[in-house]
């Protein structure tokens, strides 16, 4: 973080489309790292959208037409995967959000593990998720696994909206704090 202070603001628009949000507006004060960080904020707000998506299909009715659901489920649930897939990669890859954080703030390191720890598990709900779509597509009734993909459709969503929550503390105590500068 450069010398531990930025202050990040999005003017991100809710979208449908979680490649739209990508692409949505951001506004960064610091230096080098600007592209890096307007990427993580084009990254939540992609995030979010795939997850308001993911709400959408589930809160439909299953209805006659379980196949249809189950498809739009499907898609939605595919999209966020994607999103969680880049969220990882741009959290914890080399020269990633979290790497910088440990370098320059060691003390942030049980968050940081929190945060990976979550990764993991929102990896596992959403492979979960996609065995019981599969499953269900198989199936003779596949309404009859509607409460089941709405379930495990709910936990996930619950988890990334903590996880988000919690994300956004992180970024903001690493970079907006900085004690004894007056700001």
């Amino acid at each position: 973080m450069t010398n531990g202070r930025l202050r990040v603001s999005t003017v991100a628009q809710e979208t449908e489309n979680p490649a739209e949000a990508r692409d949505g507006q951001s506004q960064v004060d610091g230096d080098q790292s600007d592209d890096f960080r307007k990427e993580l904020i084009r990254n939540r707000a992609a995030l979010m959208a795939a997850m308001a998506r993911l709400e959408e299909s589930l809160a439909r009715p299953c209805g006659r037409d379980a196949e249809a659901w189950i498809s739009e489920v499907a898609v939605s649930t595919d999209v966020v995967r994607d999103e969680v897939v880049r969220h990882i990669e741009t959290h914890e890859g080399p020269g990633s959000f979290h790497e910088e954080v440990l370098a320059s703030q060691p003390y942030l390191a049980p968050r940081v593990a929190k945060l990976q720890r979550e990764h993991v598990t929102a990896s596992t709900i959403v492979a979960e998720l996609q065995a019981a779509l599969a499953k269900a597509r198989d199936s003779e009734d596949p309404s009859s696994a509607a409460t089941e993909i709405r379930t495990l459709g709910s936990e996930l969503l619950m988890l990334l909206v903590r996880h988000r929550q919690s994300g956004a503390d992180l970024v903001w105590e690493s970079v907006n704090l900085d004690l004894g500068s007056g700001e």
